[in-house]
C-alpha cells in the first residue's frame, strides 16, 4: 500500500515545525518544490531531526535547478557621482573611467547609455554596450564651455534592478588667459565670382598660388582677422574640410568644434584636410575673453547651388549676408563660432 501524502496529512506538525525552526517561510517555499512522492521520504526525516533546514532547503534548490527555476534578476552597481574638479575654459581633460559592476541574479542587458550634456561631459568610450554578466567601464571627458560650476548626468537604462539608474556628474571650468597676442597670423579672405563662394586661408604657399592666379578665378577682398599658427594654452584648433561632392563647384568648411569636427569627419562627402590654425573657444552664451574679437561663420544655404560659409569679424558685414539670406551659425544670440585676437 502506498504511503500517504504526509506533506498534507500532517501539514498542521509540518507548520508547527518549521515554525518552531524560524524559518516557516523558507521551509514552506522549499517544500513546494519537492514532489509530493519525494516529501513523503524527506518530510519525516526532517520531523525527527535528521535533516536541518538547510538540508531541506539544498534539496529543494537542487530539484529546482533541473525544473528550470527562472534566477532573481541581476543589479547594476554604478557610481553615485563623479567631480572631475578645475578645467580651463575650452580644453579636454583626461578620460575618467566609472566601473560599473553587476550584482546577484542573472545577466544584465544594457540598452542606453545617456550624456545629458555631451558638449561637456562627452562619452568617449562605452563598454557597457549589450549583456553585462560581471564589470565594464565608461570613459568620460569633461570639456567645460564656461567658467564656473558645470554639471550633467549619465543615465543607463538596462534590463536590471532600479532602473534607470543615473551618475551625477560635475566639475569646474576655470578661465584662462588667452595667448600671446605677437604670435599671430592673418586669415586673408578670397572670393571666386563664379562659384559666388569665399575661402580663408592662412597657409602662406596658398596665398602665393591663390594671388599668382594657380588657383583660378579667386581674388582678395581686402577682408582679414588674426589667428594663431600653433597651438597654445586655451586654443583650439580648427579642422579644414574640402569636399568636391557638388562638382562642378568645390567647397571648403571650418570648424574649431572637436564634436563638429568629428561628425563632418564621418561624412563620406567632406575630406578632412589638417588643423589649419588654432583660436580661442567662444563659450555656450557666445562671448570671447577681453582681447579677443568674435568670429560669426554665416552659411549660404546651398543659394549658389554648392555649400558655403563665410567667416568675418566685422559685425556689420553680418548683418549685410543676414539680409541677403545667409544664414548665422554659432553660440548665443549672435551666433559667434569662435575668438580672434585683436
Amino acid at each position: 500500500m502506498p504511503q500517504p501524502d504526509v506533506a498534507v496529512e500532517q501539514q498542521g506538525r509540518h507548520q508547527a515545525a518549521a515554525t518552531r525552526n524560524g524559518s516557516s517561510g523558507a521551509i514552506y517555499s522549499a517544500m513546494t518544490v519537492i514532489s509530493n512522492e519525494m516529501r513523503n521520504q524527506v518530510y519525516p526525516e526532517y520531523l525527527a531531526g535528521n535533516l536541518t533546514d538547510t538540508d531541506l532547503i539544498d534539496i529543494a534548490a537542487y530539484i529546482d535547478s533541473f525544473q528550470g527555476g527562472a534566477p532573481a534578476p541581476g543589479q547594476l552597481t554604478v557610481p553615485s557621482a563623479a567631480n572631475f574638479g578645475n578645467q580651463s575654459v575650452g580644453t579636454t581633460g583626461p578620460t575618467s573611467s566609472l566601473t560599473i559592476t553587476k550584482t546577484g541574479g542573472s545577466a544584465v542587458s544594457v540598452a542606453t547609455v545617456v550624456s545629458s550634456n555631451p558638449a561637456e561631459f562627452r562619452l568617449v568610450s562605452n563598454s557597457c554596450s549589450g549583456t553585462i554578466a560581471s564589470t565594464c567601464q565608461l570613459g568620460v571627458a569633461f570639456r567645460p564651455a564656461n567658467a564656473g560650476a558645470r554639471s550633467g548626468t549619465i543615465t543607463i537604462s538596462s534590463s536590471g534592478v532600479g532602473s534607470p539608474q543615473p551618475i551625477s556628474l560635475s566639475g569646474t571650468g576655470t578661465a584662462t588667459a588667452p595667448p600671446s597676442p605677437s604670435a599671430t597670423v592673418a586669415v586673408l579672405e578670397y572670393f571666386h565670382a563664379g562659384f559666388g563662394h569665399y575661402f580663408i586661408t592662412a597657409i602662406e604657399d596658398e596665398i602665393a598660388k591663390l594671388d599668382a592666379g594657380t588657383f583660378a578665378g579667386w581674388a582678395r577682398t581686402g577682408r582679414s582677422f588674426k589667428v594663431y599658427p600653433t597651438a597654445g594654452a586655451g586654443t583650439s584648433g580648427v579642422c579644414r574640410f574640402f569636399s568636391t561632392a557638388f562638382a562642378p563647384k568645390s567647397s571648403h568648411f571650418y570648424t574649431p568644434s572637436q564634436i563638429e569636427c568629428a561628425s563632418v569627419n564621418s561624412n563620406a562627402n567632406w575630406l578632412f584636410e589638417a588643423e589649419v590654425f588654432h583660436v580661442v573657444p567662444v563659450t555656450q552664451a557666445g562671448s570671447c575673453p577681453g582681447g579677443m574679437l568674435p568670429v560669426y561663420r554665416l552659411y549660404n544655404n546651398g543659394m549658389s547651388g554648392a555649400p558655403n560659409h563665410r567667416y568675418t569679424t566685422d559685425f556689420g558685414l553680418r548683418e549685410e549676408m543676414l539680409a541677403q539670406g545667409w544664414i548665422p551659425e554659432g553660440f548665443g544670440a549672435n551666433a559667434v563660432i569662435m575668438c580672434a585676437p585683436l
